[in-house]
């Protein structure tokens, strides 16, 4: 198939959509994917070509000693699930503070979740506003901000008022 076939019989998400899903996914599916061709229709050919390029990518990547924003995370987010590192980044940790926090993803999500739980009583701040979530493309959800509050083991409080600073004559800000 043709990419002017392709733009015309279907309309696939964002390239960054399925390359960011290819950073968090499990390497058995990636394998699945890239070693047999695909059977259930051009969807499953997209994938199959994407992970192929993807694959090509993360090797290109390895050969140069280089790492991308997604594998950067998973990195560290790896590290904390070691304990003996969770416990020397973590233990003078008192409170955990997060801005903008409608733009995070769901593994940044957890290394924060992971962080605010070695404080001892789970001392996680978080500030945003799902009306201005703008890092969709990056693979930020929305979603996190707005199940915060269900999280049984954080208190959640929503604020339904803005109060922006404004500057004064002489460059003093004020509400």
């Amino acid at each position: 198939m043709s990419s002017k076939q392709w733009r015309r019989t279907t309309s696939p998400p964002p390239l960054c959509f399925y390359i960011s899903n290819c950073a968090q996914a499990r390497q058995e599916r990636l394998e699945l994917y890239t070693t047999q061709p695909c059977r259930h229709g051009e969807h499953d050919q997209f994938l199959y070509y994407l992970l192929h390029a993807y694959k090509n990518y993360q090797t290109l990547l390895a050969q140069t000693n280089r790492i991308d924003f997604a594998h950067l995370q998973k990195c560290a987010y790896d590290l904390l699930q070691k304990e003996q590192v969770h416990k020397h980044i973590t233990h003078d940790l008192r409170y955990i503070l997060v801005d903008e926090y409608q733009d995070t993803n769901y593994i940044q999500e957890q290394i924060l979740l992971s962080l605010a739980r070695a404080t001892g009583k789970n001392n996680l701040f978080v500030v945003g506003d799902e009306d201005q979530a703008l890092y969709r493309f990056r693979g930020a959800t929305v979603r996190n901000i707005l199940e915060f509050a269900r999280k049984r083991e954080f208190e959640g409080h929503n604020l339904y008022s803005r109060i922006r600073t404004k500057k004064g004559k002489h460059g003093q800000t004020f509400p």
